[in-house]
């Protein structure tokens, strides 16, 4: 085991630990070889193989989905690259100034969209765009699209950053002129795309130690222990996606 993917697995461990309340004598580093314990304890305390079993089991949990989120950032990274170069992004042609579009009207998906497509999730992803195409990643705060995010290897804060708003095209605009403001969007959607992806690659131990303790956190039934990201204020139009019928939360 890489000693990075150790230390890293054992922040997750120990923000899941702090946040859920779970009493200090549970240190992981008695589970793993090498970085602490010591079985001699159990001779004269009759708790510890019951910890160590407790622990054990734990970082046995935490390494797999440590190593499938890795895995699935690794090809996710790869799949925004590609998406990103392709540079078939929705375009806003509805909401005034700046806005996500999830998916347009001519069926193209934004960058967080065409991952959940991508992953085998399209008639989710027809279900949350039948409701608001415009929905943001940190209002979602439950549900199987946030069960995806969960194992996707970002956090969801980083995929929020996926979501570039995109400048107002209206469909009344002159051709030329239209062609010309969707191309200069699609440009600099391009640009930042890419260079997330440079900056997410980079920055990818940390987030998944985050990701990690928030995938586990959920598994243990404790996903209030380690929340996401402050949704942001509501949006008027948003109003059918908060309340309580909207089946894919």
């Amino acid at each position: 085991m890489r000693s990075s993917t150790c230390l890293s697995l054992l922040a997750a461990l120990s923000l899941v630990f702090v946040a859920s309340g779970v009493e200090a004598q549970l240190v992981v580093t008695d589970a793993l070889p090498g970085l602490g314990g010591d079985p001699r304890h159990e001779a004269t305390d009759p708790h510890w193989g019951l910890g160590t079993r407790v622990e054990a089991n734990l970082v046995t949990e935490g390494l797999r989905l440590h190593a499938d989120l890795a895995s699935a950032r690794r090809r996710h990274l790869a799949m925004l690259r590609r998406y990103a170069n392709a540079m078939q992004f929705p375009v806003n042609a509805d909401v005034p100034g700046r806005a996500t579009v999830l998916v347009d009207e001519a069926g193209r998906l934004d960058a967080v969209a065409s991952l959940l497509a991508r992953d085998g999730e399209r008639a989710l992803l027809d279900t949350i765009a039948a409701q608001d195409v415009h929905v943001r990643v940190p209002e979602v705060v439950g549900g199987p699209w946030l069960a995806w995010m969960l194992r996707s290897g970002f956090t969801q804060e980083e995929l929020s950053r996926m979501q570039v708003p995109t400048a107002h095209v209206p469909s009344t605009l002159p051709a030329r002129e239209r062609r010309r403001a969707i191309d200069d969007e699609k440009r600099r959607v391009r640009a930042v795309l890419l260079a997330l992806a440079f900056e997410l690659e980079r920055g990818s131990e940390a987030a998944l130690t985050l990701a990690t303790a928030r995938a586990l956190a959920s598994e243990l039934g404790t996903p209030g222990a380690m929340p996401g990201p402050a949704a942001p204020p509501a949006r008027p139009e948003a109003v059918a996606w908060l309340a309580p019928t909207a089946v894919w939360r």
